[in-house]
């Protein structure tokens, strides 16, 4: 094991040396942080309870308190906080499970907030977990950024979450809800208001299958969609969703879409989706492992024929498996976009075992013949403009 004393010179020579202004990341790991290391020259904190299940959650946030949460010299200097919450499968609510460090956590300049919830069938835990969440962002009015992983909440809960995200946090630009798997709605005519719209640029939804948060985020405008430029829809886009979405007028101006396929089975849908996103630029597609329904050939068909897309620059689609051998549908696409200037293809192991000829990719898409560019690197194909 290396001793502390070689992380506490390596921190040393950083913080002495010249390239430490340009410095973009490092990452220096030891089993037991001393309090004599100087935290206080960097702007991220990373805590990870995941890989210290041996040692005893009482000492280690004992330790945590004693040794970071206590130096004003740390806590005055972190921007950018992530919190790996998870510690063992039989964890407890309360003050024997992490949500307990999150309970004084005394940093007050926080601009990102990072919190992976370990994923649990307990209901006692959603009240902690909100709870500490809350507090966290009432101190911290400069967050610019929050990202919530594995937090299983009700609608009631959602609206508790970003009713403080609209009255403490005004400079909130991106909101990351990342599988999302027990989120229920009852559609009751409940007051959903909020006191301002929250301006998000960019919104990124990840939810488990069966489940409506996008319904319920779409029907009640929370956000400014005049503000919105990024937005990634994964999950359960059912009919009630899209409906939703096209009457909270969504997409007017968002430039990068990610869009999940897998339950888009009519074209009516697709064709409904895509329209409400005329000014798009960069689209980036998930169709389904096994694409029955021909979802991903009906995108591709509505791309071609719809005048608005004529300027999107950047598409991605991710496992085509039923796009080899090319047909005249991906061909008819390209011809139609002469904006189009970036094509990746992730093919995960399906391309290690089907041979593909790059010089009859360049001859059957006409991107080719504009720029010459064809890549194959790590299980994908990306074809780029010079």
């Amino acid at each position: 094991m290396v001793p502390q004393e070689i992380f506490d010179l390596c921190i040393d020579w950083l913080d002495a040396s010249q390239c430490f202004q340009s410095l973009k990341t490092c990452t220096l790991v030891c089993s037991s942080w001393l309090p004599r290391t100087r935290y206080h020259i960097f702007r991220r904190l990373s805590i990870d309870f995941r890989f210290r299940f041996r040692e005893s959650l009482p000492d280690l946030i004992s330790q945590l308190r004693a040794d970071i949460f206590a130096k004003p010299s740390i806590v005055s200097y972190v921007r950018v906080m992530s919190l790996q919450l998870q510690y063992s499968l039989d964890h407890q609510a309360g003050p024997e499970s992490p949500y307990e460090c999150l309970s004084d956590i005394p940093f007050t300049n926080l601009e990102q907030l990072h919190i992976n919830f370990a994923y649990s069938l307990l209901t006692e835990d959603y009240p902690w977990r909100l709870s500490r969440l809350i507090h966290l962002l009432q101190n911290n009015p400069h967050l610019e950024n929050l990202s919530l992983r594995n937090f299983a909440i009700d609608a009631q809960s959602m609206h508790t979450l970003l009713l403080n995200l609209a009255t403490y946090s005004p400079r909130i630009k991106t909101l990351v809800l990342d599988d999302i798997r027990s989120f229920r709605w009852s559609k009751s005519e409940s007051d959903w208001s909020l006191p301002r719209l929250i301006p998000l640029e960019r919104l990124l939804v990840f939810e488990g299958p069966g489940f409506d948060l996008m319904a319920f985020i779409f029907r009640h405008g929370f956000f400014d969609w005049n503000t919105l430029k990024t937005l990634a829809l994964v999950g359960s886009l059912n009919e009630d969703g899209v409906k939703a979405l096209v009457d909270s007028g969504c997409g007017q101006v968002t430039s990068f879409l990610t869009l999940d396929l897998r339950n888009l089975h009519s074209e009516t849908l697709l064709e409904t989706v895509l329209g409400n996103f005329p000014q798009l630029r960069q689209l980036q597609l998930l169709p389904p492992a096994v694409d029955s329904h021909g979802i991903l050939s009906h995108t591709l068909e509505q791309l071609g024929r719809q005048a608005s897309f004529s300027r999107l620059m950047s598409l991605y689609i991710s496992n085509p498996i039923l796009v080899f051998p090319l047909d005249t549908q991906l061909v008819e696409l390209t011809k139609a976009m002469p904006s189009l200037r970036h094509v990746s293809f992730n093919f995960g192991s399906w391309l290690q075992e089907n041979a593909i000829d790059s010089e009859d990719m360049k001859n059957r898409l006409p991107l080719t013949s504009r720029t010459g560019v064809l890549d194959f690197k790590s299980n994908e194909i990306h074809i780029s403009a010079s």
